[in-house]
């Protein structure tokens, strides 16, 4: 354990040069994009107005000072105070997170199971009809836009069937639990409210399968490479001469084809993140994307970049998990 852990202490570090690098970017770019004052309170605002709120955006100062209160607050966990509303920006991101955070969670258990059962199916067929049938799922998935596809859902599954709720994470009559990690599936079994956990899951239904089917299609692909790949090797043909059952042979096929899968996993739980930002506005979901999309039509500047910085700080944290994941599972890794 002693390697494995200097493994993960070095890849943790370099992870911060990682961080330092997107949020240097995210300061550059925000700056390009013009004047943010302008653009939120309008051109015919009086010249005092814009220059009030310039100095509390601390535009006002020299970029290098702009740019080291800028790094020392990110560091610190001070990401300036919304020019809308005037809270602290991590306040509001702390508040929006669980709710992307849980709608994140299933819809990646979603698209796991799916793309692994379709990846295998079309492996364990490969030439016939079902591995054609799952290799045009996994294109046509990957090629779905992810607010028409939700409106479909919400459409046929939300007006028409009327199984699912169309938007919201509880249904109005249906009072939150009480906070403890802001997931309310969670919180509801903490606290023993089985009809918040119910209701909670029908309004999941919705944008979990929404994202988690659009997503679900890159497993399917990498499911089936690695699993025809393993399937053809010489010790997998020695179990079959054996007269080890085919059922057998293939669990221990898919063990092999899944290691692999972890670095994805990594990948699509980013890209799951990012995709909340246009399911959550599809179904009326309050959380981390819905409020960025709020900030950006406010032109918010303070609180895109705080939400912005966030998500790339997060997203390399879930790159860390991964590759320390990856270096525990997989035994062909040096460390």
């Amino acid at each position: 354990m002693g390697k494995l852990a200097n493994y993960l202490v070095v890849r943790s570090l370099l992870a911060i040069p990682t961080i330092l690098v997107l949020v240097t970017l995210v300061f550059i770019l925000m700056r390009l994009t013009g004047d943010p004052i302008a653009a939120m309170v309008g051109m015919k605002a009086p010249p005092e107005v814009i220059a009030e709120l310039r100095h509390k955006a601390g535009l006002d100062l020299p970029i290098h000072e702009q740019y080291i209160r800028y790094i020392t607050g990110v560091f610190t966990g001070d990401l300036g105070k919304t020019l809308l509303y005037d809270r602290p920006v991590i306040k509001d991101i702390l508040d929006h997170f669980p709710a992307t955070l849980e709608l994140t969670i299933y819809s990646f258990i979603i698209s796991v199971l799916i793309g692994v059962f379709t990846g295998t199916v079309a492996a364990i067929n490969q030439g016939k009809f079902e591995d054609v049938l799952m290799r045009f799922y996994g294109i046509f998935t990957y090629a779905i836009f992810i607010p028409w596809f939700g409106l479909l859902l919400q459409m046929v599954f939300g007006n028409w069937l009327g199984i699912i709720p169309i938007g919201g994470r509880l249904s109005a009559y249906i009072s939150p639990p009480p906070f403890i990690t802001g997931l309310y599936t969670i919180d509801s079994l903490l606290t023993g409210r089985l009809d918040a956990f119910f209701d909670a899951l029908r309004h999941l239904i919705g944008p979990s399968f929404t994202l988690g089917i659009v997503l679900s299609g890159s497993y399917t692909r990498i499911v089936r490479a690695n699993l025809v790949d393993i399937l053809s090797q010489d010790f997998i043909t020695a179990a079959r001469a054996r007269g080890l059952r085919d059922s057998l042979v293939i669990k221990h096929a898919l063990k092999n084809a899944l290691i692999p899968v972890i670095t994805l996993m990594g990948l699509e739980f980013a890209i799951l993140l990012t995709g909340a930002v246009l399911t959550e506005t599809t179904f009326s979901w309050n959380g981390l994307g819905s409020y960025l999309v709020d900030m950006i039509r406010n032109s918010d500047y303070i609180a895109v970049q705080g939400t912005v910085v966030f998500f790339a700080i997060f997203v390399s944290i879930i790159s860390v998990i991964v590759d320390a994941l990856y270096a525990i599972i997989d035994p062909r890794i040096r460390y």
